[in-house]
């Protein structure tokens, strides 16, 4: 799912998206949805599990907004909690970040800080935390 389907298309693909992953939605026993960031703000969707390229983390934030949004008794019991895998940048030999098409979208310098919160959190190539107040000071306040 992303913003350049033609309207016509995009409104029929989001009809079915909402209709398994939204409020009221028919949950599948197993899914995987790839979209992009379209899904932060403009979807009701919820969602057991995410994985997400390096972002600007109130933008990861936005994106763990769809995790467990609405009650779901249904929900597998290896996904009770909420979890966002972040995928961490490659380090180049210099021990500097590569961020690849990530450091075209966003601001390098807060893609940094980003990871540098999420790692501190849980150091290893695929952070796995969940989102907390002072994890989105951090990166904008200091």
């Amino acid at each position: 799912l992303h913003a350049r389907f033609p309207p016509a298309w995009r409104g029929e693909i989001e009809k079915k998206v909402v209709g398994a992953f939204g409020k009221e939605g028919t949950r599948p026993e197993r899914a995987i949805l790839v979209a992009t960031q379209i899904i932060e703000q403009s979807l009701d969707l919820d969602f057991d599990l995410m994985v997400s390229r390096t972002a600007p983390i109130d933008l990861l934030i936005q994106r763990m907004g769809r995790l467990h949004r609405h009650f779901r008794p249904s929900r597998p019991s290896h996904l009770a909690k909420p979890t966002l895998l972040l995928r961490t940048p490659d380090m180049k030999t210099d021990d500097v970040p590569d961020f690849g098409v990530d450091g075209l979208v966003y601001e390098r310098f807060f893609l940094l800080k980003s990871v540098c919160a999420a790692c501190w959190r849980a150091p290893m190539n695929c952070a796995r935390f969940h989102a907390r107040r002072p994890l989105y000071r951090r990166p904008f306040c200091r």
